[in-house]
Parts: structure tokens; C-alpha cells; sequence
């Protein structure tokens, strides 16, 4: 959790290792986790999947299924032309 505003160095540092390098490599690489969950985990706050960013999208079977819908309408369409 953020720490208590009235110690300024010690919100200074939660907030240095909140964005060191590492952190934002972690967050950079993350191929397979909710970008959301994983910024929110490094505030202290649990958190759901929102089923909204790319990496959601890409691991959810109704999106697997409208990407899929999608590419054959595509294919149907130029077929057509």
C-alpha cells in the first residue's frame, strides 16, 4: 500500500521502487499477465483481470473467437472481389 503522506521519504522511496528500472522491464516485458493486475500489485491493491488490454485479449477465448470471426469475414470479403 502507499505509505502514510506525512513521511515524505519515505513516500519518495515507495515511489523510486515503484518505477525503478526493473519494475518498468517487468511491466515491458509482461507477455502473459493483465497489464492492469501487475501495475496494481506493485501498488499493494488486488485486482481483476479487466479483459481490456492486450494481453487479456489475447488470453480469452471470446476474443480468441471475435479475432477468429473476424479473419474469415476477411477472407470472405476479398473472395468476393
Amino acid at each position: 500500500m502507499v505509505p502514510d503522506s506525512t513521511d515524505n521519504t519515505t513516500v519518495k522511496k515507495f515511489y523510486q521502487d515503484l518505477f525503478n528500472i526493473q519494475g518498468y522491464q517487468d511491466f515491458i516485458n509482461c507477455n502473459d499477465r493483465c497489464y492492469r493486475q501487475l501495475l496494481f500489485s506493485h501498488c499493494g491493491i488486488p485486482s481483476d483481470v479487466c479483459k481490456t488490454c492486450t494481453n487479456c485479449r489475447k488470453n480469452h477465448a471470446m476474443s480468441d473467437a471475435a479475432i477468429q470471426a473476424r479473419a474469415k469475414q476477411d477472407q470472405i470479403e476479398s473472395n468476393k472481389e
